[in-house]
C-alpha cells in the first residue's frame, strides 16, 4: 500500500509493503540557526563608544528563551581590559536577538589596540550559522582622541 509522510517542510510518498498503514504524519521542529556579529566594531577606552556583539536566531521557534554559549578569546583580558562578561547569553522569549556590550576599562598599558573575539559554541538546542565568530577592537584613549581631532 501507499502512504503519505508529511513534515513541516516537505511531503513525500512512501511505499509500504505488506502494511495496513495508509497515512502517516510526522511533525518536525527545526532548531534555530544562531549567528554572531560585531554591531559596534570599536570600543574606546575614553568611554565615548562601547563595543557590541549581537547574537541572532533565525528559524525555529522564539516562543521560549534560548541560552547561547560562546568562548571568549582575544588580546584583551575579560574583567581587566573591559567589564567582565559571561560565556553565555540568553535570547529572551519572543525575541530574535541578544546583545553583549564591551565596556572598556581605563587603560594604563602601552597597547593601543586590544581585541575581544567571541566564538559561538555548538549546542543541541541550536545550529551554528556561517557567522559563528566576531571581533570587537578596544582602542586606547590617545588613539580615539586623535581620530576625533581629525574630524
Amino acid at each position: 500500500q501507499k502512504g503519505v509522510l508529511q513534515t513541516s517542510k516537505t511531503t513525500a510518498d512512501l511505499n509500504y509493503i505488506g502494511s495496513n498503514v495508509t497515512n502517516v504524519q510526522f511533525t518536525t521542529s527545526v532548531a534555530p540557526v544562531i549567528d554572531i556579529k560585531a554591531t559596534n566594531l570599536f570600543a574606546y577606552c575614553d568611554g565615548s563608544h562601547q563595543g557590541k556583539f549581537t547574537i541572532s536566531r533565525t528559524g525555529g521557534s522564539n516562543v521560549d528563551s534560548l541560552t547561547v554559549n560562546f568562548v571568549i578569546h582575544g588580546t584583551a583580558v575579560n574583567g581587566q581590559d573591559y567589564t567582565a562578561i559571561q560565556d553565555s547569553v540568553v535570547i529572551p522569549a519572543g525575541s530574535s536577538t541578544a546583545d553583549i556590550l564591551i565596556i572598556p576599562e581605563p587603560s594604563n598599558t602601552s597597547d593601543y589596540y586590544k581585541t575581544v573575539f567571541l566564538s559561538l559554541s555548538s549546542n543541541v538546542n541550536y545550529i551554528l550559522g556561517t557567522g559563528y565568530h566576531a571581533v570587537v577592537t578596544i582602542v586606547k584613549k590617545e588613539i580615539s582622541n586623535r581620530k576625533t581631532n581629525r574630524n
